[in-house]
């Protein structure tokens, strides 16, 4: 963790949203509660009041089945942040109908076999995202703590380095 997924995907999602009818954003984490994603996604999705009339009784399945009748008519861009699990993954996706208005779903996860099944089927693909290079790294940190990219006063240039070592790249280390 730590090398910006989410970073990224909140970035690719503020610059295109405008182009959706309605959009969301959800955390999944290692213990995925199915129902709470799904109404999250509902309550993000602009509709009627009467619409989630009752939604704190409604069950997982129904959660999925009015998420995806809600989202039907809709050109619709979703962030799935943090999916562990190939079996969460499964869990949500009916809920995401093709509906031929070219829909973007981004999911962000760690492990590469959730990511494949993300990305299966359709027009899916996967980007892998990897740790900044030293002189990358080298601007984030300066630009964080000393406010200039290429900045570093000579007492802490050492301490600078050894920093920098042991962050390996991860911009959330940074």
């Amino acid at each position: 963790g730590g090398v910006g997924k989410t970073t990224l995907a909140r970035e690719v999602y503020r610059k295109i949203q405008g182009h959706f009818h309605c959009q969301a954003f959800v955390s999944v984490s290692q213990k995925p509660n199915v129902k709470k994603i799904m109404k999250d996604l509902i309550c993000q999705v602009p509709c009627k009041k009467d619409f989630t009339e009752g939604i704190d009784t409604w069950d997982e399945t129904i959660c999925i089945a009015k998420l995806k009748k809600l989202l039907q008519d809709k050109r619709y861009l979703i962030v799935i942040d943090d999916i562990w699990s190939i079996s969460a993954w499964d869990a949500i996706k009916y809920a995401f109908p093709e509906n031929g208005f070219s829909n973007r779903i981004i999911a962000t996860t760690r492990v590469v076999d959730v990511a494949k099944s993300c990305s299966h089927g359709g027009n899916g693909r996967m980007y892998e995202m990897e740790a900044l290079n030293d002189p990358h790294s080298k601007r984030l940190f300066f630009k964080r703590i000393f406010g200039s990219e290429d900045c570093c006063p000579d007492m802490l240039k050492q301490v600078s380095n050894k920093i920098l070592k042991k962050c390996g790249g991860l911009p959330l280390s940074l």
